[in-house]
């Protein structure tokens, strides 16, 4: 795989071979003779490096939130704020999850499978597995079991670190014999009893009566052996396989993108060039893509390399405001559809107005676009007594958004410009770069042909 390119807002063409002028092919005016492979402020080559040399600057400062259930009620849970984790409690954890691993039997090389929603839990086994020389593999949750069963029998993995909903599914395919090189199963939560019962079905319904080849443990246990059996972290090489990452593809077979080390961190380095004068150790992530995705992915070791705060969202997309309500992240990141979404909401509010409200809200939203189109987006007054309440209902604190899409939409981008005054940056990346290899702000003249880059 190709190590990721770094891009900016101008992109300047490469005067090289015929070929290249033909097929268009561009470089950021940030690194215009090379290829970004490293970052001199990080001196890293491997991603464990990269996460204790963020553990060593930011070690006190939060790193990893979630939300904590307060109670369940009849439509369902209500959350209260977010709690935090340090990067010294996440290096801890690492360690701890890292050792308990080898000790019980994964060797280095062997894949590791990650097949829960966006957590804390996901993030400690996939750096678990990059300090002790395993090799990650995220998969897609979302889209059925069928195609997690192909996903998981292509990579071959010999241990998944799973959400309790798939923990019936993962034994049942082990009984069926779909899942030969799998044996162990680790469920982030609690083994319950229904987990228990089930394997001691399966087991009993087999010819013999023999034991499942497969072990089950919950991520509890495995960070308590790891805590009483510590092991030095072995990272790999930066020529090592590091992960395994595959797209979300329904009409085809599954194919998995073996990206390196290196490749995860030139991808790494290459956003910290491309967003160094906006993202620092203050800032504030609501993770909510899966991270089985490249693009989401790419944007947590960028907030873990910078010392950024990664708060994780509840678990439903469709209360996804809440979360951004009681996160108040400083920016945000992810696909189209999800910020159509809020901008159809925001919008049916308003059709709700009375009609000489919404006429003088539409008079100060030209007044607000012109404005910014002169290069003065800030307009006190207007923010104040207009747009201040739809500010407050994202928190109040946004400063730009990064939306992984080649071309978005201009009205939900005149949307949060001129309403909450953040910038938008268009990026879009391939899962064989090692994540993102373009960003443009949305209002450059050459953001609709972002691909070129």
């Amino acid at each position: 795989c190709r190590a990721s390119r770094a891009a900016a807002p101008a992109a300047a063409p490469v005067a090289a071979s015929a070929r290249d002028e033909l097929t268009r092919v561009h470089r950021s005016p940030l690194s215009e003779k090379e290829l970004v492979c490293d970052d001199e402020e990080l001196g890293v080559s491997t991603v464990y490096e990269a996460l204790l040399s963020a553990v060593n600057r930011f070690g006190r400062r939060p790193c990893l939130g979630v939300r904590r259930p307060l109670s369940v009620e009849r439509l369902g849970a209500r959350f209260g704020d977010y709690v935090w984790a340090t990067y010294d409690d996440l290096y801890r954890r690492v360690l701890s999850v890292g050792s308990a691993l080898v000790r019980l039997g994964l060797a280095r090389g062997e894949p590791i499978g990650l097949l829960c929603d966006n957590c804390p839990e996901w993030v400690v086994a996939e750096q678990a597995c990059h300090a002790y020389g395993l090799v990650s593999v995220p998969l897609w949750f979302t889209l059925g079991v069928s195609y997690a069963l192909k996903l998981l029998q292509d990579s071959a993995v010999v241990c998944v670190v799973c959400g309790e909903r798939w923990t019936g599914a993962l034994l049942t395919m082990v009984h069926e014999g779909k899942l030969p090189a799998l044996r162990i199963i680790v469920q982030r939560e609690h083994l319950r009893y229904e987990e228990l019962v089930l394997k001691e079905t399966l087991e009993q319904a087999r010819a013999g009566g023999g034991p499942l080849p497969v072990r089950l443990y919950d991520f509890g246990f495995v960070e308590r052996m790891g805590e009483c059996q510590r092991l030095p972290p072995a990272p790999p090489a930066a020529s090592a396989l590091a992960t395994i990452v595959y797209r979300w593809r329904l009409d085809a077979d599954p194919v998995g993108c073996r990206l390196s080390q290196a490749n995860l961190v030139a991808s790494m380095c290459a956003l910290r060039l491309c967003t160094r004068p906006l993202l620092g150790e203050h800032d504030v992530h609501l993770s909510y893509v899966p991270l089985a995705h490249i693009f989401e992915r790419s944007i947590l070791l960028l907030c873990l390399s910078s010392g950024a705060g990664v708060g994780f969202y509840h678990g439903r997309q469709t209360a996804l405001l809440e979360d951004v309500r009681a996160l108040r992240p400083t920016f945000l990141v992810g696909l189209p559809g999800a910020f159509r979404q809020m901008v159809r909401k925001y919008t049916a509010v308003r059709q709700q107005w009375s009609r000489p409200y919404r006429l003088f809200f539409e008079w100060a939203w030209q007044r607000k676009k012109r404005a910014a189109e002169a290069g003065h987006p800030s307009q006190p007054l207007l923010d104040r007594f207009l747009f201040g309440g739809i500010t407050a209902s994202l928190g109040g604190r946004l400063r730009f958004l990064l939306v992984c899409d080649r071309n978005f939409d201009t009205q939900v981008r005149d949307f949060f410009q001129v309403a909450l005054s953040a910038r938008v940056l268009i990026g879009f990346g391939f899962p064989e770069a090692g994540g993102l290899v373009t960003i443009q702000p949305a209002d450059s003249a050459a953001a609709a042909a972002a691909g070129a880059a």
